[in-house]
């Protein structure tokens, strides 16, 4: 680009350009960058929409406008990604103390906090995994989901009678 040989993309295209980067390079494996959980707050609106760089460290990153845009809109992103992960940090956080909360008059052969852990650890998470993972029957997985579901702790998020999948709930 700087050769002069094609156009300057947009920041979003230069945006998709970096993370195809990042992907190809194995940066990436099974972590989503932060920075695509800004997509919702983009597909309602445009980039003003983002949350802006404080003026400290706007004027601190591009000096009188030094800096091309698309690296702004970059950094907007991963502000936006940083902050939607810190919720999600917060949510799992209080997820996990109202299971530790449950799990005390628990027996002490009881897997409720191992199936908290597991509940905590994966987006989403079926029975028959649960099953797998804890070498339980799937009945007792079930239960012990059903239980979790009980206390508020996981939603069932399919909304089906049977092949059934939950989710950490606050």
């Amino acid at each position: 680009m700087s050769a002069g040989i094609v156009d300057l993309p947009s920041p979003w295209q230069a945006l998709l350009a970096a993370t195809g980067s990042l992907v190809s390079s194995g940066g990436l494996r099974a972590v989503i960058p932060p920075l695509w959980t800004s997509y919702p707050t983009l597909g309602q609106g445009s980039a003003a929409a983002l949350p802006g760089l404080r003026s400290d460290v706007a004027a601190r990153v591009a000096p009188a406008g030094s800096v091309p845009g698309w690296l702004l809109a970059f950094l907007q992103l991963l502000t936006e990604g940083a902050l939607a992960m810190l919720r999600e940090l917060d949510r799992l956080l209080e997820v996990a103390e109202r299971g530790r909360a449950l799990t005390i008059s628990c027996d002490r052969r009881s897997r409720l906090p191992e199936v908290i852990d597991a509940v905590l650890r994966v987006p989403v998470l079926t029975p028959k995994s649960l099953a797998a993972q804890l070498a339980i029957a799937p009945q007792t997985a079930t239960a012990l989901l059903r239980e979790l579901r009980a206390a508020q702790l996981a939603t069932e998020i399919t909304g089906r009678r049977s092949f059934r999948a939950f989710a950490a709930l606050v």
